[in-house]
């Protein structure tokens, strides 16, 4: 399933993830939603079942420690510039300063968890894990274990693959400490769980640990460089809006004004574009030039100084936030792994709902390689979802039924609050 492509032209903070989460003790799970059942196929009782462990944590790395830092400082500079608001900006700076301790500590929660309730011998779970973190990609040390078993580090070729993958995007800084926002890597790890655990003999569960926006259902919370991340730009979000509210980065063209030819007085049509399909900059509507190549030099499929192709997404002076979007996971999922069967996808970041691409799922009905899909609200999860040493029940034998259950059980609890 190729989805159609939706050219996102706001800038919100939310993709900072200043607010878009409430993290912490205090949102517990209320936000988990029941799950939707789009493919409703029992499980092949001569395949195994495999869980894809997927956490985008981030990692103190010297690039990470230095974007911080600076944007901590914008922070607390945005708060006398935004005086009205000084007070929640200070406690948005707190949110921020916490999230390396908090996401390493769930993430090496559940790692310890899933791994001593699903890996190793006798264990009453049966099935095979890969483990996949950012501190793992960083650290070459992504484990998997077959089903009952203890784990062990991935082969060599396997951690090439990934590997590969991250000594080419960790130019930019900011996947250089969160490699795992990238959208090749979930494509490389997909890539390495279906020949660790090949589809003609397993079916898997899928979890991607994430912050969240709106728009990306991966994205780590220092999502843009700290030069654009100003104390201007923080103090005018918090000054100017509240709630979910964005940005303009760009002027909105109304009908009125246009002539014969749909075009107004620039000679630019609705969209911002002129006869020839450019903009004012000569650009098409994906950022090319007529010869097919981004302002940049390179062509939709390179990479530019930030590690990304064209701004599809939320952007903030026309860089695209790093991330995974909603679209690029599901075309990943969905079509470049068709092969795979995802018993159970469960999508752990702030604002996952998929909205309106649901109905592109739709179209799918009973063909769709996805059976549960959960998803979060807008209110925001904590940082442990999932308690996975429960899943060391004696009666918790399928990955499938104990997972799922589980997270409806989390939600029903969540809808009786």
């Amino acid at each position: 399933m190729n989805m159609s492509k939706h050219s996102i032209i706001a800038a919100t903070l939310s993709g900072l993830s200043l607010i878009s989460c409430k993290y912490g003790p205090t949102s517990e799970t209320k936000a988990l939603r029941p799950g939707i059942l789009l493919n409703e196929r029992t499980a092949d009782p001569k395949k195994s079942q495999a869980l894809i462990y997927y956490a985008n944590n981030p990692v103190a790395t010297t690039g990470y420690d230095s974007e911080r830092r600076k944007i901590l400082e914008n922070y607390k500079a945005a708060s006398k510039l935004a005086a009205a608001r000084a007070q929640i900006v200070m406690a948005a700076h707190d949110k921020f300063a916490s999230d390396l301790t908090e996401f390493s500590a769930a993430v090496s929660n559940d790692v310890s968890t899933i791994t001593s309730s699903i890996c190793k011998s006798g264990a009453p779970t049966n099935a095979g894990v890969l483990l996949v973190s950012n501190t793992a990609v960083i650290n070459n040390n992504v484990m998997y274990c077959n089903p009952r078993n203890i784990p062990t580090g991935v082969p060599p070729a396997a951690a090439a693959k990934l590997l590969g993958v991250y000594s080419r995007i960790k130019v930019n800084p900011i996947f250089e400490h969160s490699p795992l926002s990238h959208p090749d890597m979930l494509k490389a790890v997909l890539s390495v769980a279906s020949e660790l655990f090949p589809p003609a003999k397993y079916e898997y569960s899928l979890v991607m640990k994430s912050h969240g926006n709106d728009h990306m259902v991966v994205t780590p919370k220092i999502a843009y460089s700290a030069n654009l991340v100003t104390a201007n730009v923080i103090a005018g979000y918090f000054n100017k809006h509240s709630g979910h509210s964005t940005i303009a980065n760009h002027t909105r063209l109304e009908k009125d004004g246009l002539d014969k030819d749909g075009l107004e007085k620039d000679g630019l049509d609705k969209d911002g574009l002129d006869k020839d399909g450019l903009d004012k900059d000569g650009l098409d509507k994906d950022g090319l030039d007529k010869d097919g190549l981004d302002k940049g030099g390179l062509d939709k499929g390179g990479l530019d100084k930030h590690g990304l192709d064209t701004a599809t997404n939320q952007v903030i002076n026309n860089v695209r936030a790093a991330g995974i979007s909603k679209e690029e996971m599901l075309n990943i999922v969905t079509y470049d792994f068709a092969s795979m069967y995802f018993n159970v996808l469960f999508l752990e970041s702030c604002k996952s709902d998929l909205g309106m691409l649901l109905m592109d799922i739709a179209e799918f009905e009973g063909r769709v390689n996805v059976g549960y899909l959960f998803m979060s609200d807008e209110k925001g999860l904590s940082y442990n979802t999932v308690s996975w040493n429960e899943s060391a029940h004696p009666a918790a034998t399928s990955l499938r039924t104990w997972l799922a259950n589980h997270l409806n059980a989390i939600a029903a609890k969540a809808t009786r609050k």
